[in-house]
């Protein structure tokens, strides 16, 4: 006889949660950046317009899967689905490669302190993300 585990309280949290900051926050840039969208836009610098309408279709293409992994990872959470991990685990190498070609290889214009901190707030929870679904897999809760 299997037994049943009884989903905890913090998946159904963590997942909404998850999903909100992942999709406003990540999904909803990328979209209004990638359409060049004027309301969303014209809050950069046309320096920063520029950096962003240059960078090359690789880049964009890391951006998008690391976008859209983390907002399916927080779906898998939601669906008590152990792909959460993996899916995680993908977003965050993505994000790892972005990070690394805009801040070391590519001068991202008018970067400042609050640039920084942001990325790293980013990092963590993604960091999470990866570490919360791999915890949820390995107590059987994500299966």
């Amino acid at each position: 006889m299997s037994e049943t585990i009884k989903t905890p309280w913090h998946i159904w949290v963590v997942g909404i949660i998850t999903f909100i900051w992942n999709f406003a926050g990540g999904g909803l840039d990328y979209i209004f950046t990638q359409l060049n969208t004027e309301f969303y836009m014209s809050g950069y610098t046309d320096e920063q317009r520029a950096y962003y309408e240059a960078l090359p279709a690789w880049f964009t293409a890391i951006w998008a899967i690391s976008i859209w992994t983390s907002v399916l990872g927080s779906i898998f959470i939601l669906l008590r689905n152990k792909l959460a991990f993996p899916v995680f685990a993908i977003s965050l190498v993505g994000y790892i490669f972005g990070t690394i070609y805009s801040f070391a290889l590519n001068t991202v214009p008018d970067v400042t302190t609050a640039n920084y901190i942001f990325t790293g707030v980013i990092t963590a929870v993604l960091l999470f993300e990866v570490w919360y679904s791999s915890s949820m897999t390995k107590r059987g809760i994500l299966r």
